[in-house]
């Protein structure tokens, strides 16, 4: 996430956010923050063409930091207040939520390769090469149900 994003979630100007960062630098390693290229910002910046004006409060003219999630949390350290801990707690599921869909992705595609396999083998015995076709759907069937509940 941008940091001018972050300060708009948790309320705050995005200058606070830098100096936040600078002050407790030690806490950020690279692998937590980094500041986008020109390039990088200049190409993000061609993709918000369509979107609304950014506001001089969201942007503020320069090149911003992008915070990874162990970033975002290690930043809420340093956010005081009831409504930035509530706000954490929802940046932190949503960072679990995305990693959910990732696994899921990375399951169906394990499940579509094996399903491929099969389908371009002969087949000799019709119902036992669709078996694991089938056992394939019904696992998708079963991680779908077991995700709603």
């Amino acid at each position: 996430m941008l940091d001018f994003d972050i300060a708009e979630l948790y309320d705050v100007l995005p200058k606070k956010i830098r100096e936040l960062v600078k002050r407790h630098s030690s806490h950020f390693p690279e692998d937590f923050i980094f500041e986008l290229t020109e390039q990088e910002w200049l190409a993000m910046q061609s993709q918000f063409a369509t979107a609304p004006i950014l506001s001089a409060r969201r942007f503020y003219g320069k090149i911003p930091y992008a915070f990874t999630e162990h970033g975002i949390v290690m930043l809420a350290n340093f956010l005081r207040g009831n409504i930035n801990a509530q706000m954490s707690i929802k940046v932190v599921r949503a960072f679990i939520d995305i990693k959910k869909i990732k696994i899921l992705s990375d399951n169906l595609t394990t499940q579509l390769e094996l399903l491929q396999k099969v389908v371009s083998e002969d087949i000799d015995e019709p119902d036992i090469k669709l078996n694991p076709i089938y056992d394939a759907i019904e696992n998708m069937i079963d991680l779908k149900i077991n995700d709603k509940y």
